[in-house]
């Protein structure tokens, strides 16, 4: 089955479908990839602090996710 085909085939398949719930729930699955690609809008002091982040990195100025386990497991110790 082709998309073409396969777009035809669930136009039929929903217009026969009169629970509600059930057609909320295609509703919402249908519109999961838009809510993919929905933008974000920061504010100037997240974008300052993202870019400070970055910025750290590129140093070098950060600790890998084993460094940290190890620095809490030290600590939960103590």
């Amino acid at each position: 089955m082709n998309t073409s085909e396969l777009k035809l085939q669930l136009i039929s398949s929903i217009s026969r479908i009169n629970n509600k719930e059930i057609l909320e729930e295609v509703y919402h699955l249908i519109h999961l990839e838009d809510e993919d690609y929905q933008t974000v809008d920061i504010s100037e002091k997240q974008k300052r602090a993202i870019t400070k982040a970055i910025e750290q990195i590129e140093r070098g100025q950060y600790l890998t996710n084993d460094q940290v386990e190890e620095y809490f497991s030290e600590w939960l110790k103590d």
